[in-house]
């Protein structure tokens, strides 16, 4: 993890984080790093955790779809663990070409016509 913060075990919650770890096991399917690092937050947690439920999981458009702006936004910014989790997502959904091309920054190169252009 990260050397100076402190994040709250799964196994050690209470009040609004064993909540919101509850909600995340249950919509995400389990409590990913990412959250448990921003733990010594509640608030903070708070908002990763809405910002992350709207855009992923909520709504009509396809998984794949949301994981592949995350990750063509997070090779944007350079964030490589960003990058690593959404191409891997991508991987997940079925489609190991896309999460490939953009990990490579290849995006020019994916295949599928809908997925292409975002």
């Amino acid at each position: 993890m990260i050397k100076y913060i402190q994040p709250v075990p799964v196994s050690s919650t209470e009040g609004i984080v064993s909540d919101m770890y509850k909600q995340i096991r249950r919509d995400f399917g389990f409590v990913a790093d990412i959250f448990i690092m921003h733990s010594f937050s509640p608030a903070l947690l708070a908002g990763l955790w809405a910002a992350l439920r709207e855009t992923e999981l909520v709504g009509s458009v396809p998984r794949v779809m949301k994981e592949a702006v995350a990750a063509s936004v997070a090779k944007a910014n350079q964030c490589s663990f960003c990058v690593d989790v959404h191409t891997t997502m991508i991987a997940a959904a079925g489609d190991k070409e896309a999460a490939k091309k953009i990990f490579e920054g290849q995006v020019d190169g994916i295949s599928d016509e809908k997925l292409n252009p975002l």
